[in-house]
């Protein structure tokens, strides 16, 4: 086992099944204070089908942040949330463009 920091590029999605569990929280913080960053107005996190372990730490995690508008299962896949961020102001009152 190797012990080197491998560099994550956050797009609008993440996969938490490839990461070790024990990883997983810091991943998902990590992804989304980037969404925030970056003004993202939604993100979506594959966690797994059911009642997982994995899907109720996410579902915490979304809970706790207060940039996080509202959160709900991605029907089009039940093994992924669908996230709707709040957007920060930009100059004049308006979100940042994309």
């Amino acid at each position: 086992m190797s012990d080197d920091v491998e560099r994550i590029e956050f797009t609008e999605e993440i996969d938490l099944h490839h990461f070790h569990p024990r990883d997983s929280r810091g991943i998902l913080s990590d992804f989304l204070d980037h969404a925030e960053e970056k003004g993202y107005a939604m993100v979506r996190i594959i966690h797994g089908k059911g009642r997982s372990t994995l899907k109720e730490m996410v579902l915490r995690e979304l809970s706790r942040r207060e940039s996080v508008q509202r959160y709900a299962d991605d029907f089009s896949n039940w093994g992924a949330t669908l996230a709707w961020l709040v957007r920060p102001e930009g100059p004049r009152g308006r979100a940042p463009g994309p």
